[in-house]
């Protein structure tokens, strides 16, 4: 198997018909699709069994949330043996050449460990969504561009500091050395987590603008509220940091952006979003219990000696709390 697309699916019907027609439109040879369902309750799963019979379902027995769901699917892929995997939300239209002009590229690129085509507003095609991920030093990641004219960018590859989850193509050797999406993050900013751990691993990551997706933008997420939006990208905003950030940097990044996420929880809590401000407040405190817990481990000898941290200087220290936190399309 060449190349397999992994659409994950969670009470996504209305979107999956226009997702599979045009992934399944796709003029890349070897490619083939599989649907990961995380025990949708409106049909998603029959309807993708009658109507795509050529689509391998794959059923999860509860919602597993963007990084487990997608990983089952992704284990099963390597399993049977694709050199490359998309992972690819269904709020997405993808252009035919897209998968394509990107196993084009990694094949000529053999140390790019992952790429992206360039995500553009699903109902303003001229306008980019998503051209690869900025992450500032708070731990808080935005999307490149977003909202740029797309013609700004190009056609030419260029390097990125990560791959947005909405769209990415990953080389099976880069994940069989680094691993999959890791589960704790449930849903926001795993492919930030899984980007830095490509480039600590001294894999490229690119963004090829000559291939093109359009996206609707975090259609499932925003189904369940911002506040539980709003709740994961905080909460694992922290996770970013503990995990990948240089030890000298983890103290830094916590103290310029606890404070900040404080006032934006307050503000809510007072004036605006109760619900929302709540679950700031939570995702807060679970990360000062996640930062007693886990930066021991992270002073230690063996860890200092073991990192290197290539990508550092690509992260926006400059930048605490972006104005618009990136939806991680997860």
């Amino acid at each position: 198997m060449r190349v397999c697309a992994i659409v994950l699916n969670y009470n996504g019907l209305d979107l999956l018909g226009p997702c599979l027609d045009a992934l399944l439109a796709s003029d890349c040879p070897g490619l083939s699709a599989m649907l990961v369902d995380n025990a949708s309750s409106d049909g998603s799963a029959e309807f993708v069994r009658r109507r795509y019979p050529q689509v391998k379902l794959l059923e999860n027995p509860e919602n597993y949330y963007f990084s487990r769901g997608n990983n089952e699917g992704m284990r099963l892929a390597l399993e049977l043996g694709a050199d490359y995997l998309l992972v690819l939300n269904n709020d997405t239209l993808i252009d035919p050449s897209c998968v394509r002009l990107l196993i084009e590229f990694m094949d000529a690129h053999p140390r790019a460990g992952a790429c992206q085509p360039l995500l553009r507003f699903m109902h303003r095609p001229d306008l980019a969504a998503s051209a690869g991920i900025r992450l500032g030093m708070a731990g808080k990641a935005w999307d490149m561009a977003c909202g740029e004219p797309a013609e700004s960018l190009g056609s030419l590859p260029f390097q990125v500091l990560g791959a947005t989850g909405g769209a990415m193509l990953l080389r099976a050797e880069a994940l069989s050395q680094c691993g999959l999406f890791c589960e704790e993050f449930q849903m926001y900013f795993e492919d930030v987590d899984l980007s830095l751990r490509l480039r600590e691993a001294s894999w490229d990551i690119w963004c090829v603008p000559e291939a093109s997706v359009l996206h609707e933008c975090s259609v499932t997420t925003n189904r369940s509220g911002a506040w539980r939006r709003g709740y994961f990208c905080e909460r694992n905003s922290y996770k970013v940091v503990l995990r990948n950030y240089p030890p000298t940097k983890i103290l830094k990044a916590y103290l310029l952006g606890w404070p900040m996420a404080g006032l934006v929880s307050g503000y809510n809590l007072l004036l605006h979003d109760r619900r929302y401000g709540l679950a700031i407040a939570q995702a807060m405190l679970e990360g000062l219990r996640d930062l007693v817990r886990f930066l021991p481990g992270r002073l230690s000898r063996r860890d200092r000696q073991a990192r290197h941290y290539p990508f550092w200087p690509m992260i926006e220290e400059s930048v605490i709390y972006p104005p618009n936190c990136r939806r991680a399309d997860g």
